[in-house]
């Protein structure tokens, strides 16, 4: 079985990735992979509302939410991945797809990257 996700549910596969084994593969679509590169777009009210504040005045809730706090844990389940951004989502910053690519890679992960340009995010 194979979890798959974009926009938000890209997020979810990233925070699956780094926290279980339990699938076959997993696809993470225009996801948010580290939760303080969000202040980069024009989602900032999100963010603000769901982590109960800003980094600066809430950095545990920032941390604890980010699978790129868990990175580490890619590598003990190297789940194949496949990442999908597209160059114009200002909402998911390519960076933040690159980071989490790069992290999978790091860690031993079977890993593909897609890149389309443009600013659909498909789902």
């Amino acid at each position: 079985m194979a979890a798959a996700g974009g926009s938000y549910g890209g997020y979810m596969a990233d925070w699956i990735a780094t926290h279980t084994g339990r699938f076959k593969a997993i696809v993470s679509h225009a996801s948010v992979y580290d939760k303080v590169s969000m202040l980069a777009t024009e989602e900032l009210w999100f963010e603000e509302h769901d982590m109960q504040g800003t980094p600066w005045t809430n950095p545990e809730s920032y941390r604890k939410w980010a699978p790129v706090t868990y990175a580490g844990e890619l590598g003990k389940f190297k789940t194949p991945t496949l990442v999908i951004a597209g160059s114009e989502i200002t909402a998911c910053r390519t960076r933040n797809r690159w980071n989490f690519s790069a992290r999978c890679s790091a860690r031993g992960c079977r890993r593909s990257w897609w890149f389309f340009r443009t600013r659909d995010t498909g789902c």
